[in-house]
């Protein structure tokens, strides 16, 4: 199975609604890979129920949806990834 966005979203997705966390999620920690941050905007509306979306859409506007779930990027994978640049120099 390839590591796309589509498949982690997948993966995540089903464990969630396996174990009943769909209303529990508000955070979701990944590192920088672009398939993570693909998987992020996927999952977003998922959890919609739980979060809302600010601003609230509009009977005029009701693509004016901005969803809330949080995604920090995780430090360890960061703080990894400045020691390599400057081990590297």
């Amino acid at each position: 199975m390839s590591h796309s966005g589509e498949n982690i979203a997948d993966r995540i997705a089903s464990v969630v609604e396996e174990f009943g966390l769909i209303d529990k999620v508000f955070f979701v920690s990944l590192d920088n890979a672009s398939a993570n941050s693909w998987a992020h905007e996927i999952l977003q509306p998922m959890f919609f129920g739980y979060l809302s979306s600010y601003p609230t859409p509009t009977k005029d506007n009701p693509a004016k949806v901005q969803y809330l779930l949080v995604h920090q990027c995780c430090v360890c994978h960061i703080i990894n990834l400045i020691v390599y640049t400057v081990c590297q120099v």
